[in-house]
């Protein structure tokens, strides 16, 4: 069923692409990024599949709330590959150091300002 699609893209699809974003610098990458529009367009005409009419722009953003909010929680890939990517990229060189701390000096602190690097 329709409904049943949906589903699927929201709990098995949708993650999967997060894991993506989160692993690969998309920025870069411009032929990924044409494929990230067109699982973008995939996931709006999914959504209008479950709705029995094309999704609008207005049925796309309410569909990207949160579920509090009304919403899906279906996420835009174009709109998170950036920060998907910080995010994971931060969180990494904050752990990395802590789990190998004879490779430590490998990891630099972006946390860190430069202006109490000298304190």
């Amino acid at each position: 069923s329709r409904q049943l699609e949906l589903l699927l893209v929201i709990k098995a699809v949708a993650p999967r692409i997060t894991h993506l974003l989160r692993s690969t610098p998309m920025a870069v990458h411009t032929q990924v990024w044409q494929h990230l529009e067109r699982v973008e367009r995939a996931l709006r005409d999914t959504l209008g599949n479950s709705l029995f009419y094309r999704a609008t722009d207005n049925a796309w953003e309410l569909a990207q709330r949160a579920p509090s909010q009304g919403g899906l929680g279906l996420r835009s890939p174009c709109d998170q590959v950036d920060v998907a990517f910080c995010a994971s990229f931060a969180y990494a060189t904050r752990c990395l150091p802590l789990l190998f701390p004879r490779h430590g000096h490998l990891f630099p602190n972006f946390a860190a300002s430069p202006a109490h690097e000298n304190e």
